[in-house]
């Protein structure tokens, strides 16, 4: 089985969340990649999972998975505060350097301009050349680095190899899914675009200027504070409140006609609905504009998602053009009506990720997981694209 999972020409993307693991197998074929397994598990609610509880979920995310190999590629968070990500300017040097020369002048200005928070020796630098660039009629080089810390990436590798895994490759999370964009020809270089990753404990966010990267400050909300504003307001239990937030197929319009948000016409929850869970001694009924209620005071409080978009935005805005679109990933994005709320408060188009008719699942796979949940799988599947097979 291992000379099995070495040798094929299928590859997985593992992204690792705070709530859910999401895995994908990309094969090769003449006609492209393709699709031939998808699955996700659920960790603890309410808080972060431990080291333990990842390590068991994995486990079981395997076991439960048709996948044929064993190599891996999977991310870190940008999220994270020992991984930074910056663009760096490199003068006097031209396209034709050699790859020791530029780790050793990007590793300088990085020390230079003190962009590590942690001791250099420690972290671990990969580089991307965006193009040539003039700066103060200085001609150079524009570089984006990525740093980590090499305990960070040393801890991923173990819970990999304990799980009987072959990791290839670490990647961030936020550039996964700017590779899947452009393979999928959602964006292209010529471009100005946001891309917003909206998940469960964090929202991650990265401008993209005629292909070249911005990365900008996480924002540490998302989904979780839409569930814990509805348990708490509507003193329903954190298993019912999530539900609510995720029970899209059967939101029903409001009797009103003239609603000025059409954020709002999307929500209408009874606690009836769910006569087996543990809240069904509770007879109250919450009509759509209760429950819409609750959700827009979560995004627009102060330290809300709203907030601290609209604030990214405007520093962004600042020195570069207004992006054309934003281009909305993760799993909470997917909650009814989400992207056009944020499209009419930031007055810019807003498109849910989109990959598989670029990128189709086999019939024959273990797929189910995906169909309907593209948001969801994105960073796993950019993955699984980062290099050939």
């Amino acid at each position: 089985m291992i000379l099995v999972g070495l040798f094929s020409r299928s590859i997985l993307g593992l992204d690792i969340g705070s709530h859910s693991i999401k895995l994908v197998e990309i094969s090769r074929t003449r006609g492209g990649p393709i699709i031939t397994c998808a699955k996700a598990v659920s960790m603890a609610h309410e808080e972060e999972a431990t080291d333990a509880e990842i390590s068991k979920s994995l486990r079981k995310l395997l076991d439960m998975s048709k996948v044929r190999s064993k190599r891996v590629i999977t991310a870190v968070s940008s999220a994270e505060e020992l991984v930074i990500m910056h663009s760096i300017f490199m003068p006097e040097m031209t396209a034709d350097v050699s790859e020791d020369a530029l780790r050793t002048g990007a590793r300088f200005e990085a020390e230079e301009q003190e962009y590590i928070p942690y001791d250099i020796d420690y972290a671990l630098m990969s580089f991307d050349v965006i193009g040539e660039a003039t700066v103060d009629d200085e001609q150079g080089l524009d570089v984006f680095f990525v740093s980590a810390h090499r305990e960070l990436i040393k801890n991923r590798i173990q819970l990999l190899r304990e799980a009987g895994l072959i990791p290839i490759a670490i990647d961030i999370d936020i550039l996964a899914i700017a590779r899947l964009l452009g393979f999928a020809e959602q964006i292209h270089d010529d471009e100005d675009i946001a891309i917003i990753d909206i998940g469960a404990s964090k929202t991650s966010l990265c401008f993209y200027q005629h292909g070249k990267p911005y990365p900008y400050p996480p924002i540490p909300t998302a989904g979780d504070a839409l569930t814990s504003e509805l348990s708490q307001q509507l003193q329903i239990s954190w298993k019912r409140a999530e539900e609510y937030k995720k029970l899209k197929g059967t939101f029903r319009k409001p009797e009103e006609k003239n609603l000025t948000s059409p954020f709002k016409t999307e929500f209408a929850v009874s606690l009836n609905s769910y006569p087996n869970d543990e809240d069904s001694m509770e007879s109250k009924e919450y009509t759509s504009d209760e429950v819409f209620d609750v959700i827009q005071s979560a995004l627009e409080k102060n330290d809300g998602l709203y907030p601290q978009l609209q604030s990214r935005f405007e520093y962004y805005e600042a020195d570069f053009t207004k992006p054309s679109k934003i281009i909305a990933s993760g799993g909470t994005c997917q909650l009814a009506s989400l992207d056009e709320f944020i499209a009419s408060r930031l007055s810019i188009s807003v498109e849910k990720i989109s990959y598989l008719e670029k990128i189709p699942v086999d019939a024959k796979g273990d797929v189910s997981d995906i169909e309907g949940n593209e948001p969801l799988f994105a960073t796993a599947v950019g993955l699984a694209l980062k290099r050939k097979l």
